[in-house]
This record gives C-alpha cells, sequence and structure tokens, in this order.
C-alpha cells in the first residue's frame, strides 16, 4: 500500500505528548516492515524538522533526544515526489482552501499519485473530507 502522511502524522512518532500516537507508530512499524510505501515531497523533512526543533524550543523534548530524533527521520524509507512542476496546482488548492503550500503540497501528491493522503490535523482534515474522499484522519486508521 501507498500513503501520503504529513508532519502531523511523522512527529507522534516521536512527540510522546501528541494524540493517537499508536495509530502514527503502527503506521510507521507497517513502514518499515515494507507493508506501506510512503509518496512524499522533499518538504516533508524540512517540515518535520521544524517540527522537533519546536518541540526543544517548548520543552518538549531535550535537544539530545532531538538529535536522535533527526537521525531517525533520514533513516525512514520514503518515496520522494518532485513538487516544483506541480507549483500551480499547490498554489491553486491553497488559494481554493486557504490552507498554507506546504500543506496543500501533500494534498496534490496524494491527487497526483492516486493514494490516500493520512493527516493528523484535525481541521485540515474536515476542511478537504467532503470534496477529497482520499483524505483520511489518523484517527481513522
Amino acid at each position: 500500500m501507498k500513503l501520503v502522511i504529513d508532519s502531523s502524522v511523522s512527529l507522534k512518532w516521536w512527540l510522546d505528548d501528541e494524540e493517537f500516537i499508536d495509530n502514527a507508530r503502527l503506521l510507521l512499524k507497517k513502514v518499515i516492515d515494507g507493508d506501506v510505501k510512503l509518496i512524499l515531497p522533499e518538504l516533508w523533512y524540512y517540515e518535520v524538522a521544524n517540527g522537533i526543533m519546536t518541540a526543544v524550543r517548548r520543552n518538549r523534548i531535550s535537544e539530545k533526544l532531538s538529535l536522535k530524533f533527526i537521525e531517525e527521520l533520514y533513516a525512514v524509507p520514503v518515496e520522494q515526489c518532485q513538487i516544483i512542476p506541480h507549483i500551480n496546482k499547490i498554489y491553486k488548492a491553497a488559494t481554493r482552501y486557504k490552507y498554507a503550500i506546504y500543506d496543500m503540497t501533500y494534498l496534490i501528491v496524494a491527487e497526483l499519485e492516486n493514494i490516500p493522503f493520512i493527516t493528523g490535523d484535525k481541521k485540515l482534515f474536515n476542511t478537504l473530507k467532503n470534496t477529497k474522499p482520499f483524505v483520511r484522519y489518523l484517527s481513522d486508521l
């Protein structure tokens, strides 16, 4: 099975104070075991690394732990999808749904690949669920 996930799902792999961490970690196990293949934009690495850094700044995790998480991040098997050729579609989606370009990047990757997009962002899910049936909320896995 192939999936697109956003950073709201990935950060739950490491941050213990998030909701639905069991769902997220089960998904990670399936990725590591080869049962699930992640198709993601390069942007994903930057977003997750930024989320880890933000967790340090907010004293949710230590600097030492963050460095371990960054190493683990780059060990996650991911197939990268080039997004630059699709920036126009991404921009139009961001305008339509009134969301940031980076959020809509995951949506467009899923649309282009014709695969599900899993998010842990309830507001984003609620915005997209009626028009994009391939978008799923992490708790529903």
